[in-house]
């Protein structure tokens, strides 16, 4: 049988960089979608809006799967310590010795109603005009060529400047953790002595207002003056590449046996 072809990319693209931006679950299938749609193209076979659908349906089992064993693991104790001091001081002092994880924060995100707070995220992505990914770029992709389009993308890493922020919200209280792409680089260029790291602020910063916090990051330069926290990026799970591999084989013998 002839080997089949896989594609994998980091980032899809949309008009900000991203052919979707993932900020939840459906941006999660979505995106994971288009990598299996475009590996059963590679392989010879059309996918049509009933191909589409079986692809989301077992994505969205998955999913569904995934977020159960999540909220099996609560909020981190590093976290809930966190979120429950009463004074600034202590506050900035406790966030100056810890470390999170991109997973603690994650986990955080995915189950802060376990602890009464209500979790909002913003995205925002700031590219020079003429770094945007067009159609045509796509469309180049889509049709078994993707080097231009993967070059394209990764100048668009290199200069565009895009904002995680997460907002968690109970009563009164509210905390705030942003970071760009910058302050995750732990090389020579990294801006921070001790590395990859995100901000904090919140209510226990008067000088601050949430809606103030909150609609800052729709413009690139960003004035707000919180604490820095170590962070410890996510591990890549090499085991993707084989759980991504087995399925698209799975999926590449089903639906070649369907359009023959």
């Amino acid at each position: 049988m002839k080997e089949p072809h896989y594609y994998k990319l980091g980032s899809l693209t949309s008009p900000s960089g991203a052919l979707f931006i993932i900020n939840d679950n459906e941006g999660v299938i979505l995106s994971k979608a288009e990598i299996y749609k475009a590996t059963l193209q590679a392989n010879g076979i059309t996918v049509t809006p009933e191909i589409e659908q079986q692809i989301l349906l077992l994505l969205r089992k998955r999913q569904a799967e995934f977020d159960q064993q999540v909220s099996l693991l609560g909020v981190p104790d590093r976290l809930k310590t966190l979120l429950e001091f009463t004074k600034k001081s202590k506050a900035i002092a406790y966030c100056r010795r810890v470390c999170i994880s991109e997973h603690d924060l994650f986990l955080l995100a995915h189950n802060c109603s376990q602890i009464e707070f209500k979790h909002r995220s913003k995205f925002t992505e700031f590219v020079p005009q003429d770094r945007k990914v067009l159609d045509s770029d796509i469309s180049n992709m889509k049709q078994g060529n993707p080097r231009q389009f993967i070059n394209k993308v990764d100048r668009i890493i290199e200069e565009r400047k895009r904002y995680h922020v997460h907002l968690f919200e109970r009563d009164k209280e509210w905390h705030c953790f942003y970071y760009t792409y910058k302050d995750m680089e732990s090389g020579k260029e990294r801006h921070w002595e001790l590395g990859s790291h995100l901000h904090y602020v919140s209510h226990l910063w008067t000088n601050y207002r949430k809606k103030q916090v909150w609609d800052s990051f729709d413009q690139r330069n960003v004035d707000i003056q919180g604490v820095h926290i170590k962070l410890e990026p996510f591990v890549i799970d090499q085991s993707f590449n084989t759980q991504f591999k087995s399925s698209a084989v799975e999926l590449i013998n089903k639906f070649r046996q369907s359009n023959s």
